[in-house]
């Protein structure tokens, strides 16, 4: 089955955060630990600043997963900051539901949004024991590029 991909809207929010949390409970496959609110949901991930695009799969008008883009931040003076031109993407699947090409279609949309806003690398920090999502970023066609103790750091080189 083929799911439908559409924009995010902030009505959308209640749904993702669900499906979030459900992912976080489970454990194991995001580096978020604490529950999301709708409203913090939309402020921090689905339309952050620098947000770019936010993608939501569904099949049967349920929503069963999302991906985000949005700018890397050139005021962040942390770490290990990227360039400005340079995105960061995360790609949230329901249980359930991984491997039956949700990520890949969501990631056509986003790439392509990609695109049209001038990005020239996706950055995706991976942690190191979510194998599924190292396997699926691989997949899509980012590189190793970085890691440290608990992340891997994948790209994606646009143009």
């Amino acid at each position: 089955m083929t799911p439908t991909i559409r924009t995010v809207t902030p009505a959308d929010a209640p749904d993702l955060a669900a499906l979030i949390n459900r992912i976080i409970a489970r454990g194991g496959t995001t580096a978020f630990q604490d529950p999301f609110s709708p409203d913090c949901l939309l402020a921090e991930v689905l339309q952050p600043p620098g947000h770019i695009c936010c993608h939501l799969a569904e099949l049967d008008a349920r929503p069963v997963g999302f991906q985000t883009l949005f700018w890397a931040d050139p005021t962040w003076d942390g770490p290990d900051p990227l360039p400005a031109d340079w995105a960061l993407i995360g790609t949230y699947v329901d249980i359930g539901v991984q491997g039956r090409g949700v990520g890949r279609a969501l990631f056509q949309a986003t790439l392509a949004a990609a695109c049209a806003a001038g990005v020239t690398k996706m950055n995706a920090a991976i942690m190191r024991h979510n194998v599924g999502g190292l396997s699926y970023y691989s997949g899509m066609g980012f590189r190793d590029w970085r890691s440290d103790a608990e992340t891997q750091s994948k790209r994606y080189d646009l143009g």
